[in-house]
Protein backbone atom coordinates (compact mmCIF):
# COMPACT_ATOMS: atom_id res chain seq x y z
CA UNK A 1 0.00 0.00 0.00
CA UNK A 2 1.38 3.57 -0.55
CA UNK A 3 1.33 6.53 1.91
CA UNK A 4 -1.19 7.79 3.84
CA UNK A 5 -1.08 6.37 7.30
CA UNK A 6 -2.81 3.76 8.88
CA UNK A 7 -5.78 1.67 7.44
CA UNK A 8 -6.98 -1.07 10.34
CA UNK A 9 -10.74 -0.54 12.26
CA UNK A 10 -8.64 0.99 15.47
CA UNK A 11 -7.73 3.77 13.44
CA UNK A 12 -10.33 4.26 11.01
CA UNK A 13 -12.69 4.58 14.38
CA UNK A 14 -10.69 7.08 16.33
CA UNK A 15 -11.82 6.42 19.48
CA UNK A 16 -13.24 3.32 21.37
CA UNK A 17 -16.70 1.71 20.40
CA UNK A 18 -18.26 -0.89 20.15
CA UNK A 19 -17.45 -3.59 17.61
CA UNK A 20 -13.59 -3.40 17.97
CA UNK A 21 -11.94 -6.48 19.38
CA UNK A 22 -9.34 -6.22 21.83
CA UNK A 23 -7.17 -8.01 18.90
CA UNK A 24 -8.17 -5.10 16.82
CA UNK A 25 -7.10 -2.43 19.42
CA UNK A 26 -3.52 -4.16 20.04
CA UNK A 27 -2.90 -4.23 16.71
CA UNK A 28 -4.22 -0.68 16.37
CA UNK A 29 -1.86 0.62 18.39
CA UNK A 30 1.04 -1.30 16.69
CA UNK A 31 0.29 0.30 13.27
CA UNK A 32 -0.20 3.50 14.89
CA UNK A 33 2.79 4.02 16.63
CA UNK A 34 4.53 2.48 13.28
CA UNK A 35 2.94 5.45 11.37
CA UNK A 36 4.12 8.07 13.72
CA UNK A 37 5.97 10.25 12.67
CA UNK A 38 5.68 9.70 8.65
CA UNK A 39 3.97 12.19 7.02
CA UNK A 40 -0.49 11.73 7.02
CA UNK A 41 -2.29 12.06 3.90
CA UNK A 42 -4.76 15.55 3.71
CA UNK A 43 -7.33 15.45 5.84
CA UNK A 44 -5.91 12.31 7.87
CA UNK A 45 -6.82 13.17 11.29
CA UNK A 46 -5.25 13.43 15.21
CA UNK A 47 -1.70 12.43 15.12
CA UNK A 48 -1.28 8.63 15.65
CA UNK A 49 -0.25 9.24 19.25
CA UNK A 50 -3.80 11.16 20.10
CA UNK A 51 -5.36 7.94 18.80
CA UNK A 52 -3.53 5.93 21.76
CA UNK A 53 -4.47 8.34 24.33
CA UNK A 54 -8.11 7.96 23.33
CA UNK A 55 -7.78 4.25 23.87
CA UNK A 56 -5.96 4.45 26.87
CA UNK A 57 -7.77 3.12 29.83
CA UNK A 58 -8.62 6.69 31.56
CA UNK A 59 -12.30 7.82 32.21
CA UNK A 60 -12.96 11.16 32.31
CA UNK A 61 -15.75 10.04 34.98
CA UNK A 62 -12.72 9.36 37.49
CA UNK A 63 -10.12 11.32 38.01
CA UNK A 64 -8.18 9.28 39.86
CA UNK A 65 -8.00 6.86 36.31
CA UNK A 66 -5.88 10.18 35.17
CA UNK A 67 -4.11 10.95 38.18
CA UNK A 68 -3.14 7.35 39.19
CA UNK A 69 -2.43 5.71 36.20
CA UNK A 70 -0.69 2.46 35.80
CA UNK A 71 -0.57 3.00 32.01
CA UNK A 72 3.58 2.88 32.06
CA UNK A 73 3.70 0.42 34.99
CA UNK A 74 4.05 2.97 37.88
CA UNK A 75 1.62 5.22 38.84
CA UNK A 76 1.62 8.38 37.35
CA UNK A 77 -0.86 11.39 36.21
CA UNK A 78 -1.58 11.16 32.33
CA UNK A 79 -4.28 14.17 32.45
CA UNK A 80 -2.53 15.69 29.84
CA UNK A 81 -1.86 14.23 26.36
CA UNK A 82 1.17 16.26 26.47
CA UNK A 83 2.66 13.91 28.92
CA UNK A 84 1.34 10.84 27.90
CA UNK A 85 3.05 11.92 24.50
CA UNK A 86 6.55 12.72 26.40
CA UNK A 87 6.35 9.40 27.98
CA UNK A 88 5.94 7.71 24.46
CA UNK A 89 8.39 9.38 22.54
CA UNK A 90 11.02 8.80 25.18
CA UNK A 91 13.77 5.88 25.53
CA UNK A 92 11.77 3.02 26.62
CA UNK A 93 9.13 3.30 23.87
CA UNK A 94 11.21 4.91 20.75
CA UNK A 95 11.19 1.12 19.22
CA UNK A 96 7.75 1.43 18.81
CA UNK A 97 7.73 4.73 17.04
CA UNK A 98 8.32 4.30 13.16
CA UNK A 99 9.03 -0.17 13.50
CA UNK A 100 9.64 -2.36 11.27
CA UNK A 101 8.28 -5.05 12.31
CA UNK A 102 5.65 -7.02 15.23
CA UNK A 103 5.68 -10.07 15.41
CA UNK A 104 2.58 -11.44 18.02
CA UNK A 105 4.40 -13.59 20.52
CA UNK A 106 1.45 -14.70 23.00
CA UNK A 107 -1.68 -14.00 24.08
CA UNK A 108 -3.02 -14.46 26.87
CA UNK A 109 -6.81 -14.38 28.34
CA UNK A 110 -6.33 -13.28 31.48
CA UNK A 111 -10.15 -13.18 32.46
CA UNK A 112 -13.68 -12.19 31.33
CA UNK A 113 -13.09 -8.74 29.53
CA UNK A 114 -8.90 -8.61 30.38
CA UNK A 115 -6.28 -10.06 27.68
CA UNK A 116 -2.64 -9.64 27.15
CA UNK A 117 -0.81 -9.76 23.97
CA UNK A 118 3.18 -10.05 24.20
CA UNK A 119 4.58 -8.59 20.81
CA UNK A 120 8.18 -8.47 19.03
CA UNK A 121 9.30 -5.28 17.58
CA UNK A 122 11.95 -4.44 15.56
CA UNK A 123 12.54 -0.91 15.52
CA UNK A 124 13.90 1.09 12.31
CA UNK A 125 17.30 1.84 14.18
CA UNK A 126 19.80 -1.09 13.76
CA UNK A 127 20.05 -3.58 16.61
CA UNK A 128 16.55 -2.29 18.05
CA UNK A 129 14.67 -5.14 19.27
CA UNK A 130 12.35 -5.59 22.58
CA UNK A 131 8.82 -7.07 23.56
CA UNK A 132 5.85 -4.88 24.22
CA UNK A 133 3.24 -6.40 26.25
CA UNK A 134 -0.33 -4.66 26.18
CA UNK A 135 -2.86 -5.49 28.62
CA UNK A 136 -6.21 -4.93 27.41
CA UNK A 137 -9.57 -4.23 29.61
CA UNK A 138 -13.13 -4.23 28.56
CA UNK A 139 -15.20 -1.31 30.20
CA UNK A 140 -18.17 -2.61 31.87
CA UNK A 141 -21.00 0.20 32.67
CA UNK A 142 -21.24 3.49 31.42
CA UNK A 143 -21.14 5.26 27.62
CA UNK A 144 -18.59 2.98 26.44
CA UNK A 145 -19.88 -0.32 28.09
CA UNK A 146 -18.00 -2.81 26.31
CA UNK A 147 -15.43 -1.20 24.30
CA UNK A 148 -11.88 -2.24 24.85
CA UNK A 149 -9.23 -0.11 25.92
CA UNK A 150 -5.32 -0.59 26.85
CA UNK A 151 -4.75 -0.41 30.50
CA UNK A 152 -1.19 -0.94 30.13
CA UNK A 153 1.51 -1.27 28.05
CA UNK A 154 5.06 -2.28 29.28
CA UNK A 155 8.10 -3.03 28.03
CA UNK A 156 9.88 -6.25 29.09
CA UNK A 157 13.65 -5.99 28.98
CA UNK A 158 13.71 -10.14 30.16
CA UNK A 159 12.63 -11.31 27.06
CA UNK A 160 15.31 -12.35 24.76
CA UNK A 161 14.73 -14.84 22.05
CA UNK A 162 17.40 -16.90 20.51
CA UNK A 163 17.99 -14.91 17.52
CA UNK A 164 18.83 -11.30 18.97
CA UNK A 165 21.87 -10.36 19.86
CA UNK A 166 23.62 -9.94 23.41
CA UNK A 167 23.11 -6.63 25.32
CA UNK A 168 26.27 -4.52 25.15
Amino acid sequence: GGGGGPRGAMSRAGRPRLGLLAEDVARGHLELLQAHGKPAAAGAGPEPLEVCYAFADLDPLEPESYSLSSYFGERMDLGQFQHFKRIMLGPRYRVLLGHTRAELQSCLQVGEGWVRYRYWVTGWRPGEECVYEFSLARRCGGRQDGCWFVRQLLRDDSARPEHSLPLP
